[in-house]
This record gives C-alpha cells, structure tokens and sequence, in this order.
C-alpha cells in the first residue's frame, strides 16, 4: 500500500512483487534498517537507478544491503564510480560491491547494470 517500512533491530527481509520495476530512490523513500532486498518472486523483476545513498537510506547502521534473486532479475546501478567489484569478497553465490561506507552483495546470476 506504498507505506513506509521501518525494519528496526535484526535482519528484515523485503520482497518485491511479481514483476516489479521500482527506482532505488522509490525504496530508499519507503524501505529504512532493511538488510535483504528478495527479487526471487516469479517474474523479472528490477531495481532501477540504485546510488549509494540509496543503500545507505535503506539499510541499517551497518549499511551492508543483500539482494537475492535469479537470472530473470536485474539491478541498475547508479554512479557505478561509487562502486568498487571487491573480488577479494565476491564468490560464487554474491558479488560484492563496496564504497568508503557501504556494502552492496547481489546474487550470483542477478543481471547487474553498471
């Protein structure tokens, strides 16, 4: 219904809809102290637009922001030059993008838009 989610304490787990498009600043506006972002619904669902200071905005003081979902899914980042591929980190299942004070780790098969 397009209300604001606090997750508070622990981890919090969101899941988008079937087919869903939505921008990172839309969930940024919505979504605060959430860890993990589902795309895994059927369909092809996408984050567009998705900037640093969203994943800051939608995370927890931990600012570490998990996405799951599968090959039908894609993930559009914005200002990709705030984003560093940390190769040391990233493994089969998650590949993980890094800034000065965020983590960003996207399931393996997710496209990833740079």
């Amino acid at each position: 219904d397009d209300s604001a989610i606090d997750g508070l304490a622990g981890d919090d787990t969101i899941q988008l809809r079937f087919d869903e498009d939505v921008s990172g600043s839309d969930l940024a506006d919505d979504l605060s102290n959430i860890e993990t972002l589902d795309l895994s619904a059927d369909g092809a669902n996408k984050i567009t637009s998705l900037s640093l200071q969203d994943v800051l905005d939608i995370t927890d003081g931990g600012n570490t922001l998990t996405i799951n979902g599968d090959a039908a899914d894609t993930v559009e980042l914005s200002g990709a030059s705030n984003w560093t591929l940390d190769v040391g980190q990233s493994d089969a299942n998650y590949s993980v993008y890094t800034s000065n004070t965020a983590t960003l780790e996207i399931q393996t098969g997710i496209i990833i838009i740079e």
